[in-house]
């Protein structure tokens, strides 16, 4: 048996990566979080989307993690909860601007899985993601 990431695993063995939908206002921000993710093998995004609305108008087949600007979450929480339902089990991570309590205050209230602050992206996310349960 091979550890993550081995190339030990026979092809059968490998783990399923982790299917990911981001969820980003700003183009720019959504560019830079598909960057760091896209070249990881345990992950693959799904889903590309500048709110939790149009995720749930997507419908994609699976997801099993949603990546969330946290403001996108606090502005929609319908679509978060219809998100739930419709994907049993969905992860959420969320991004922020900033820390401080008023940020882990929200990120509490969702429920949230993780969060990262949008300044550390490229040295948090990658390694949050590949924490949760799979």
């Amino acid at each position: 048996m091979g550890t993550r990431g081995s190339s030990l695993y026979k092809k059968d063995e490998m783990p399923e990566p982790l299917l990911v939908a981001i969820v980003e206002p700003s183009p720019e921000m959504h560019l830079a979080i598909a960057s760091v993710l896209g070249g990881t093998a345990d992950l693959r995004i799904v889903e590309h989307v500048r709110s939790l609305p149009e995720l749930w108008s997507a419908k994609p087949d699976a997801i099993d993690v949603v990546v969330a600007d946290l403001r996108a979450c606090v502005a929609q929480p319908l679509a978060l909860a219809q998100l739930r339902g419709q994907y049993p089990g969905l992860r959420l991570v969320v991004t922020t601007a900033n820390h401080g309590t008023e940020y882990e205050d929200a990120v509490e209230r969702l429920a949230a899985d993780g969060w990262v602050e949008k300044t550390e992206l490229a040295d948090m996310l990658v390694t949050t993601l590949q924490r949760l349960p799979h």
